[in-house]
């Protein structure tokens, strides 16, 4: 079985590195980004299965990110964390493939239940049942 690698985006370091750790734990593999350009630049070379990025950090923001990824074809699903719930246009993010976002402080075990779905969807096969 292939593991999920889960790309964080943050530039605050407590929420990235309590992030990567419980994820970690999850059993996922797992990339940390600081800002993003950065966060940009691994989507492209490695393309991880799920991107959770903060909607505010410097070089680009979350906005920019997504807005990039779209216009570059890159269809990673992406979970959106914001403290400002006006840092984000929520009302384009089908569009830009974000499939969910998180107000902080928010629960970590509700973003794993989402990062569940996402990456596990309901209707995958299971046991090569057909």
């Amino acid at each position: 079985m292939n593991i999920p690698e889960i790309l964080i985006a943050d530039d605050d370091p407590v929420i990235l590195h309590t992030l990567s750790k419980f994820f970690f734990r999850e059993g996922y593999r797992i990339i940390s980004a600081h800002n993003g350009q950065e966060a940009l630049s691994i989507l492209e070379e490695k393309g991880p299965d799920l991107l959770i990025l903060d909607a505010r950090m410097p070089l680009k923001s979350g906005v920019e990110v997504v807005k990039e990824m779209a216009a570059k074809g890159l269809t990673t699903p992406v979970i959106v964390m914001t403290a400002y719930s006006n840092s984000f246009p929520f009302s384009d993010v089908e569009v830009w493939g974000v499939r969910g976002y998180f107000q902080k402080p928010f629960d970590v075990e509700e973003m794993n239940r989402l990062v569940r779905e996402i990456l596990f969807p309901p209707n995958d096969k299971i046991n090569g049942d057909s």
